[in-house]
């Protein structure tokens, strides 16, 4: 699926036979690094956040040092919980990635 507006990248299925495998893409941030970014669905997905990978590694508080992004509280409310209750969580939590961590 390609995302068009202010950003546009190309997100691929990871097993194109499989498609609940998860999505992935090459991605640029605006110091020109090169990033693969993968979203796997976890089990019970939408209600439980997938797993977001990055490498290498985003360096932000909220990304340890093996490439995983832990979901942050936004308020009392567990970040994912705000994303699972769109129709489609994954192109929020995709502009979330665009904006916070500067990925276009």
């Amino acid at each position: 699926m390609t995302r068009k507006g202010y950003y546009s990248n190309t997100w691929s299925l990871i097993d194109k036979k499989n498609y609940s495998k998860g999505i992935f893409s090459y991605l640029v941030n605006s110091k020109n690094q090169i990033f693969v970014v993968e979203i796997l669905y976890n089990e019970n997905y939408p209600n439980r956040p997938p797993i977001v990978h990055s490498s290498p590694s985003i360096r932000d508080p909220c990304w340890d040092s093996r490439g995983y992004l832990h979901f942050a509280v936004a308020g009392r409310d567990f970040a994912w919980s705000i994303f699972k209750k769109s129709s489609n969580p994954l192109i929020y939590l995709i502009d979330e990635l665009a904006i916070k961590y500067k990925i276009i």
